[in-house]
């Protein structure tokens, strides 16, 4: 596997790993099924070959609805975009071309990475086993604080990209010896197709589902990738919705709709919420998400 985190390099992931073997080789949470003591070396995974920068397998998308004169709507997520022949919404990732809408964001991960579960970050799912991660480029939402701008932030065209169809995915998982495939790092909803791909073929195979995600979609597309879904991580920003049009560039409705629906469909649910000095660290919105 290529030594690094992000499309434009850093840390490498064994480095990162050394650095924190420490704290992440002791992990494994009490009264948990499953637990498993991690593997003292870091297995090696024979990645597919880098196809390169830019490289894209544009396929039809899911839940678009054509309008007159060659325009669509995407139904994906709360945003509704509106688009024109040959125009690309915000996500960077889905367009009209011809009049039918297009995902730029299939068979084309810019990250596939095997660590510890616990940093998807799932604590009561098989602690202490190793999940296989993919992401592409792109985002339906547009943080100001987002931590893997490089990836979310960026279009397909600006990052190097692996050829990795649905069932290479699960091949290479099975190769790592891995449990589990997370949709992670990068948005998933904006690889909803990919996704949605990858999931019926990984449980068959004996591997979990997990995805980490803002949780800005619309209900049926998640209804219907939930079916496939043993575990969810969703990242509640805020309770303030002023924060969440100011500063993340949505809506706070349809996360908290996301967090509903999954645990009305019984899949496994865990929330991640960052809190940054003065934006969104004020005690009594903390005490009322909690």
């Amino acid at each position: 596997m290529a030594e690094k985190d992000s499309p434009t390099g850093g840390m490498s992931r064994r480095s990162f790993l050394k650095a924190g073997a420490a704290g992440i080789g002791s992990l494994c949470l009490a009264g948990v099924a499953g637990c498993a003591s991690p593997a003292e070396e870091e297995p090696e995974i024979p990645l597919s070959r880098e196809t390169g920068k830019g490289f894209m397998r544009p396929v039809p998308a899911a839940w678009f609805t054509p309008l007159e004169e060659g325009r669509i709507r995407c139904g994906l997520c709360p945003r509704e975009c509106r688009l024109n022949r040959g125009e690309r919404a915000p996500c960077r990732v889905r367009e009209n071309r011809e009049g039918e809408g297009y995902t730029l964001a299939f068979g084309n991960p810019a990250l596939v990475q095997d660590d510890p579960i616990e940093r998807k970050p799932f604590y009561h799912v098989l602690p202490g086993s190793r999940a296989l991660s993919i992401s592409t480029a792109g985002c339906n939402l547009a943080c100001k604080f987002c931590e893997v701008w490089d990836m979310a932030l960026v279009s397909p065209e600006e990052v190097h990209a692996y050829d990795m169809p649905p069932q290479k995915v699960v091949d290479q998982a099975l190769a790592a010896g891995v449990r589990s495939i997370s949709y992670a790092f990068g948005e998933p909803v904006a690889f909803y197709e990919y996704m949605a791909a990858v999931a019926p073929l990984a449980r068959e195979a004996g591997l979990l589902n997990l995805m980490h995600t803002a949780g800005y979609i619309q209900k049926e597309p998640l209804t219907a990738v939930a079916n496939h879904l043993d575990a969810a991580n969703i990242d509640l920003k805020s309770l303030d919705p002023a924060f969440y049009r100011d500063v993340v560039g949505g809506e706070l409705a349809p996360v908290l709709d996301s967090l509903r629906l999954l645990q009305k469909a019984g899949v496994h649910l865990e929330i991640t919420s960052i809190h940054i000095p003065t934006l969104n660290d004020d005690m009594a919105l903390v005490r009322q998400m909690c």
